[in-house]
């Protein structure tokens, strides 16, 4: 009798971009990075999570053009907002620090030139990276931006897998964050 392949299982989650690296010092952003750490290491220790894909764009990049857009801003206002500072080296995302903590797969699926592409054009070159790149990863954490959580869930859904969604920070700490000065995003 064929042995049946084991459906694979997805959680997508929705999150603000400033919130996956510890890139800056804003005390209200730092607070949901902690929150969004814990509830990573929640997921992978509790859903026996095999891979994580993660929008997440290459760090030196990352980081340059922060730091680009933090001179642009400190030339406009003529200072910084005191404590949004972008830190002073490239650095990881929170969920491939994990990944690596854990030993389990981590692959980045911001696709190349994704800030040319159309919001459903880039979810369905990430959905097709998630899926090309499984090998016997079953239980993968996907972390997008938030736009592109229902796309991507819904193009793994399609794929046959099972697909549950979250959103990170939930909306009250989102509000907290709001108050406070914004940063650059990628």
């Amino acid at each position: 009798m064929p042995e049946s392949k084991k459906k694979s299982v997805a959680l997508v989650i929705g999150t603000s971009h400033e919130y996956q690296r510890h890139q800056d010092k804003v005390e209200a952003f730092e607070q949901i990075r902690v929150i969004l750490e814990e509830r990573i290491r929640e997921i992978v220790a509790d859903k026996k999570i095999d891979m994580i894909a993660e929008e997440a764009g290459n760090d030196k990049e990352v980081w340059t053009a922060l730091k680009e857009r933090e001179k642009k801003d400190s030339e406009i206002l003529g200072a910084l907002i005191e404590g949004t500072e972008i830190v002073s080296e490239p650095t990881q995302t929170i969920a491939k620090i994990v990944a690596d903590e854990r030993h389990i797969t981590h692959i980045d699926i911001r696709p190349p030139k994704a800030g040319e592409m159309k919001v459903s054009e880039r979810d369905a070159a990430m959905s097709e990276k998630i899926i090309s790149s499984l090998g016997s990863a079953t239980r993968v954490l996907v972390i997008v931006g938030q736009d592109h959580q229902p796309g991507v869930a819904k193009f793994l859904e399609n794929a046959g897998f099972t697909v549950a969604k979250e959103s990170l920070p939930a909306v009250s700490e989102q509000a907290q964050a709001n108050d406070s000065p914004e940063v650059g995003k990628l």
